[in-house]
């Protein structure tokens, strides 16, 4: 009995408060309902008092629409799903509560486990993204999921790409496989566009036009369809529009870069124009200041933009302690040292010298912030 009272006091206590309204009115039956409706919630779905009372009241839910709500729920239990699944996918699209069991959710299910996924596999794919389960079956979903399967290699695969892309609204026959083929066509092997495609499913939902003007804007910069890089550069190029393609172009224009050095470094390291212009900025910034790296030798080695500052400045420190120690030449290995994997770097930066430079490592293991006046160029 304590218990009871205990997980129902919210509940109890919220329509105890709106029984007793300041207007004189003894009762509300809609606020009685939703009360009664996310007690079965709670009970049921484990959901929150608070979350339950806020679905139950967006839903309006009644004794009638309340009798969907426990066939749904009584589905999806029957299906793997459990409490913590069907909270959160009600707490991201309350109204999957309110879906028809026979005419939504079971042909969805099932069309699933026809195609060889896991029960696993079905949870993960719908809490993710129970947004699915209002997508058209025949017009969205089998096509997709036809289309995936024909050109990733395993269900775990499929059920990857299908998260990120059915987030959107997809035409998958007159968009992606129209792009897969154009690129297979093209001269890109079907194993980069397999790569391509699990990784960056949306970008093959563009137009086709949009699509090809985009190919040939990075073949144009001298980057072959059958180089494994050319899928890279095309991802980032459909990620920009014309006008952050031009801010991101003079920015490195206004640190030095020339139009060659540009196409030069787009070739190399595609996803240096994936980051944001303050991060540029300020690697550079901090590279070119307090590194005193060359900006030729930055030009090629563009992967250095990467890099967290914080984490380039904490292992400069260690360098320069090294170098004033005259335990290490510096020798401009920047990229080299910065780069490296973090238990290489203290086994042959730190651990090495702990004898020489004691509390070597208690300042690698400080907040190793960098210098924020050095961030300006």
């Amino acid at each position: 009995m304590a218990f009871f009272s205990v997980k129902n006091l919210f509940i109890l206590l919220v329509q105890k408060r709106f029984l007793s309204t300041s207007n004189g009115l003894s009762s509300s039956p809609l606020l009685s309902s939703s009360s009664i409706a996310a007690e079965y919630l709670i009970n049921s779905c484990g959901l929150s008092s608070k979350s339950a009372l806020s679905i139950s009241q967006k839903l309006n839910l009644d004794d009638n629409n309340l009798q969907k709500v426990k066939s749904v729920v009584e589905f999806l239990k029957s299906n793997g799903f459990y409490d913590n699944h069907i909270a959160k996918m009600a707490g991201k699209r309350p109204r999957i509560l309110l879906n028809k069991v026979e005419k939504t959710l079971k042909p969805k299910m099932d069309l699933f486990v026809r195609n060889g996924f896991t029960c696993t596999h079905i949870i993960d794919l719908f809490t993710s993204n129970p947004n699915l389960l209002f997508r058209s079956l025949g017009d969205e979903i089998e096509p997709t999921l036809e289309f995936l399967k024909e050109t990733l290699e395993s269900s775990d695969e499929v059920i990857r790409a299908m998260k990120r892309l059915l987030r959107h609204r997809v035409c998958v026959k007159e968009t992606m496989k129209s792009n897969v083929d154009f690129l297979i066509k093209q001269g890109v092997s079907a194993g980069n566009v397999s790569k391509m495609v699990l990784s960056y499913p949306n970008v093959f939902t563009r137009k086709h036009a949009e699509f090809v003007l985009n190919f040939n804007a990075v073949k144009d910069m001298g980057i072959h369809p059958d180089e494994c890089g050319f899928t890279y550069a095309l991802t980032v190029m459909l990620h920009m529009n014309e006008c952050t393609l031009s801010r991101k172009i003079e920015l490195f224009k206004s640190l030095g870069w020339t139009h060659d050095d540009i196409v030069f470094m787009f070739k190399r390291s595609p996803f240096c124009f994936a980051y944001s212009e303050v991060k540029i900025r300020n690697t550079v910034a901090y590279f070119v200041n307090t590194i005193k790296v060359e900006r030729e030798f930055f030009i090629a080695h563009p992967e250095l933009l990467s890099y967290s500052v914080d984490r380039m400045h904490k292992r400069y420190k260690i360098v320069k302690v090294l170098e004033s120690k005259k335990l290490l030449k510096w020798n401009n290995q920047v990229a080299w040292t910065i780069s490296m994997p973090d238990k290489y770097f203290i086994d042959n930066f730190v651990v090495k010298y702990e004898k020489n430079v004691p509390g070597l490592l208690e300042m690698y293991n400080g907040s190793g912030k960098a210098d924020r006046n050095a961030l300006t160029i």
